[in-house]
């Protein structure tokens, strides 16, 4: 991992991370819950792209999460490529209600790869809204979604993607997600010898 993209500051470590995925699929819902904002049944769709930062220790490192949150719909896929500069990690969402929606992340993981200048870049893939599942019999499987984490992982350069199913409706592993992405992306820093 190139660590010019990793600023370490007094405070701890910036990392730069971005939620990709089709409009619709919760990104802003799973952000909205982390920040401990709540949630928000009724859709609103990000324009461009919105912006947060948090706080959060990490094996006993503080490390502040620079957190985007880009537009999903095909139209923004311009605005969207000038966020993606330095980014360190990303969480790939889909809807396990939209089998589509996982289908088109290999999408989102080239247009993050051509944009963001990190060929090492940390992935977690997130399959929100569990919680519709049983109001769905033909949601894609924990079993589906591991296997598309294993076919991500190939496109990639062989660096695991790990997966976590979350609910931002009911609060399921949400934080879960987002601080995984932290370790990961932390683990991958080379480190420094002592002199």
């Amino acid at each position: 991992m190139s660590t010019s993209f990793i600023r370490k500051k007094k405070s701890g470590r910036l990392f730069k991370i971005v939620l990709l995925g089709d409009g619709g699929v919760g990104k802003t819902a799973l952000k909205e819950r982390f920040l401990g904002k709540g949630f928000e049944s009724s859709y609103l769709m990000t324009i461009g792209a919105d912006f947060a930062t948090y706080t959060a220790k990490v094996s006993n490192e503080d490390i502040k999460l620079q957190i985007w949150d880009l537009a999903g719909q095909t139209r923004f896929k311009e605005v969207r490529s000038g966020f993606y500069q330095g980014t360190l990690g990303a969480l790939l969402v889909y809807d396990v209600t939209r089998k589509e929606s996982a289908e088109n992340l290999v999408n989102w993981v080239e247009e993050v790869k051509n944009f963001s200048g990190n060929e090492n870049m940390s992935f977690i893939l997130v399959a929100n809204k569990i919680d519709l599942r049983k109001e769905t019999p033909e949601s894609l499987t924990k079993r589906q979604g591991q296997t598309i984490a294993r076919n991500i992982t190939k496109k990639v350069n062989g660096k695991k993607v790990h997966y976590v199913e979350t609910s931002a409706k009911d609060n399921v592993n949400v934080p879960q997600a987002f601080l995984d992405l932290a370790q990961v992306i932390l683990d991958g820093i080379p480190k420094q010898g002592k002199k």
